[in-house]
């Protein structure tokens, strides 16, 4: 495993949650092996964290507690919540950046009066 964290920039962390709910069931003589499908859902992991997802919230869309069109439905309002955030967080921004723009304005105004 630390050579999989190593090779494709997988914190040990994230490697070690991974681990905790059962992963990296494979073994080649008693050492554990990194297959396709763990890679996978280690790649899920990491884009989830980069779009704010708690490690709670990880592993609840991961392995969510409803099967089939329940845990899909499930992730869409998960996804949906983490957009919502996403907006206002741009909103405040812009915001941010229309009175920056206003100071940069003023100060520039003065210096010609």
């Amino acid at each position: 495993m630390q050579e999989a964290s190593e090779r494709y920039n997988i914190p040990m962390e994230v490697v070690r949650e991974y681990e905790s709910w059962g992963g990296m069931a494979e073994k080649d003589m008693g050492v554990e092996q990194c297959g396709d499908a763990d890679l996978e859902a280690l790649s899920l992991m990491m884009t989830l964290r980069g779009l704010g997802f708690t490690a709670q919230e990880i592993k609840s869309y991961m392995r969510p507690s409803p099967a089939g069109a329940a845990a899909d439905a499930m992730r869409l309002r998960m996804l949906e919540c983490k957009r919502v955030d996403a907006l206002r967080a741009i909103h405040v921004q812009e915001q941010q950046l229309e009175q920056l723009d206003s100071l940069r304005h003023r100060i520039r105004a003065a210096g010609k009066a």
